[in-house]
């Protein structure tokens, strides 16, 4: 490399990203929206509360089989070894 690609690297000024992004966090214009209310009948709608859907998804939940070889490798991998 020579002399000058070497200055020209050392000169080099700071870009507004960089900087702005060291420690600092971006002001945003304006707060992010609350959109739990416009969506409650569809949660409502794809996970009941009532107490028999309930007791039907711990049903299901009962019924599955414990995994095999590859799928408690696959578990251990992404969720971890755990506390014993």
């Amino acid at each position: 490399m020579d002399s000058s690609a070497a200055n020209a690297t050392r000169e080099r000024s700071n870009s507004t990203s960089s900087s702005s992004s060291a420690g600092n966090s971006p002001i945003s214009p304006k707060p992010r929206r609350n959109s739990a209310g416009l969506f409650a009948s569809l949660e409502q709608t794809k996970r009941p509360t009532d107490p028999a859907s309930i007791a039907r998804r711990q049903s299901l939940h009962e019924q599955r089989p414990t995994p095999g070889l590859f799928g408690k490798m696959w578990n251990t991998w992404v969720r971890g070894v755990p506390p014993s």
